[in-house]
């Protein structure tokens, strides 16, 4: 009877461990490719502002800077909520001038129509970071991580599991709300109200004011890096970083 619990034991340790092993090894999608199914994707659901749909495609769309001869390093940057892979598009042309191979992503729900936020989850977000984190450190010697807002927080949290990352560049870190309501979103996500009316000035690489969901999103993200944040601060946290 214990010989039988202990193989029935071991049996599922080992599926366990082939399962663990299968998720680590599982493929990670070339960079290319991600960018035109991504580019399609746009094309097909966005809810286009100008007569210029190309214009709008290249504004929100992954886009690579590649530097002169051999880069020294790779960057990934993340945008941040209801914005666009255009964002960086000067800081990348910089990054890129100095020698690194420059990377920029799209954020489910983001680049096409208000609603196809209504559904978004948090680990999407985190696992294109993650997908193209690993092909980025496939192909140059180190990677740097950068964000905006979101995006900052996004890129934390995946630096702190991982030391091979280089070093982080975060603009306008998300990691205090300016809302006393802000823990709310969550409980009020599910409801689908719209906070602000949507602006028809409103640039084409930006999406209209984010809905109480998306909110809820931006939310939940603060509550999981918050501790990341204070283990940073007591010295044991990611690589060195740098906030503008």
């Amino acid at each position: 009877m214990i010989k039988s619990r202990l193989a029935s034991l071991l049996s599922l340790l080992t599926l366990q461990a082939c399962t663990s092993m299968a998720e680590s090894e599982a493929p990670t999608q070339r960079f290319e490719d991600y960018r035109q199914q991504t580019i399609e994707l746009i094309r097909k659901q966005r809810n286009f502002q100008t007569a210029d749909h190309e214009a709008e495609l290249g504004w929100n769309a992954p886009r690579q800077w590649t530097p002169t001869g051999t880069p020294k390093g790779g960057v990934l940057l993340v945008h941040g909520l209801g914005d666009s892979a255009w964002s960086f598009n000067d800081v990348a042309q910089k990054l890129a001038d100095q020698g690194y191979l420059v990377r920029t992503v799209l954020l489910p729900g983001h680049g096409t129509r208000p609603e196809d936020m209504l559904d978004v989850r948090l680990e999407q977000w985190q696992q294109v970071v993650r997908e193209q984190t690993q092909q980025l450190s496939r192909e140059v010697p180190k990677v740097y991580l950068g964000g905006f807002s979101t995006g900052a927080n996004l890129v934390l949290d995946y630096a702190y599991d991982h030391e091979e990352i280089a070093g982080l560049v975060l603009f306008s870190p998300a990691f205090r709300s300016n809302s006393g309501y802000a823990w709310l979103t969550p409980w009020i996500g599910w409801a689908r109200l719209w906070l602000a009316a949507p602006n028809d000035g409103l640039r084409p690489q930006r999406r209209p004011a984010p809905d109480a969901d998306a909110g809820s999103l931006h939310e939940h993200a603060h509550q999981r890096f918050r501790p990341v944040l204070s283990q940073q601060r007591a010295g044991s946290g990611p690589p060195a970083s740098t906030s503008l």
